[in-house]
């Protein structure tokens, strides 16, 4: 028998949320209190799970109890096993799953056995960086995005179902993407196994190994003229971050105004 077709590779954008300000992640590595999700995906509890790992102490306690060595440990360990729904919420009407978050309390996660796992999921930092190395995060090469590639058992929301067939195909406002030619992924994405570089990080880079930092940068100067009477003018340059910031929240905008109009044709 021959092999297997291989699968759709299914993707979704990765936004971060920076002093509350929601836009697309450009594979930096996040600020004290910034979030990374995604939108119209459910990851699953398998692969949070494969990626924050327990503490020693819950690790010990749990190998206890499956070889029984505790009264009624049993009955204890056959309870449900460790979720996450501390790691998924709702954002703009549609489903979101974090690929790294600082909210690690279980109190609201009414399905954990608490009593084996605890209050705090104390290793949730883990999540972001286990993801990168296993290669689950990519980077668009023509425009530099950054997606997450559904692993196994996740899985895309209702609502991707519910409205994906009210967009025009050239229209990529969903933020999600299933690519069926696996050649064409691998030549348009990247696997981004360490955060793309800032110019501190470069900075501190070549001071510790002596190298010259110029050579990352092209420098624009202006020279003044042999007269010298006139005055060098300075052109004010619109940050990357800030298209970005202004083109996300625009097409958000313009994506819950879609939801709501298809809605309310389906309910006529």
């Amino acid at each position: 028998m021959g092999d297997n077709p291989p699968t759709s590779v299914r993707l979704a954008r990765i936004f971060i949320s920076h002093d509350h300000v929601d836009y697309e992640w450009d594979g930096k590595e996040p600020e004290h209190g910034d979030t990374l999700f995604v939108y119209y995906v459910k990851v699953s509890d398998e692969t949070y799970r494969e990626n924050i790992s327990l503490d020693a102490f819950r690790q010990e306690h749990i190998g206890k109890l499956e070889s029984y060595e505790t009264p009624q440990s049993k009955e204890l360990y056959t309870m449900q096993k460790r979720t996450f729904e501390q790691l998924r919420g709702i954002k703009n009407d549609v489903t979101i799953s974090y690929l790294h978050n600082t909210n690690n309390d279980r109190h609201t996660n009414t399905h954990t056995n608490k009593a084996l796992y605890g209050d705090i999921e104390t290793r949730q930092e883990e999540l972001l960086p286990s993801l990168r190395i296993k290669g689950n995060i990519f980077q668009n090469d023509e425009d530099f995005s950054c997606w997450y590639r559904l692993n196994g058992p996740d899985a895309y929301s209702q609502e991707y179902d519910k409205f994906k067939d009210n967009y025009d195909d050239d229209y990529d406002l969903l933020d999600v993407r299933v690519i069926d030619d696996h050649t064409e992924f691998q030549k348009k994405y990247t696997c981004l196994k360490t955060y793309v570089r800032t110019k501190v990080d470069r900075h501190v880079l070549f001071r510790e190994t002596g190298g010259n930092e110029n050579c990352f940068r092209c420098r624009l100067k202006i020279k003044t003229s042999q007269g010298g009477g006139k005055t060098r003018r300075k052109f004010k340059v619109k940050k990357r971050r800030n298209r970005r910031i202004r083109n996300t929240m625009k097409r958000r905008k313009t994506a819950l105004k879609r939801r709501k109009t298809a809605l309310k044709r389906r309910n006529r």
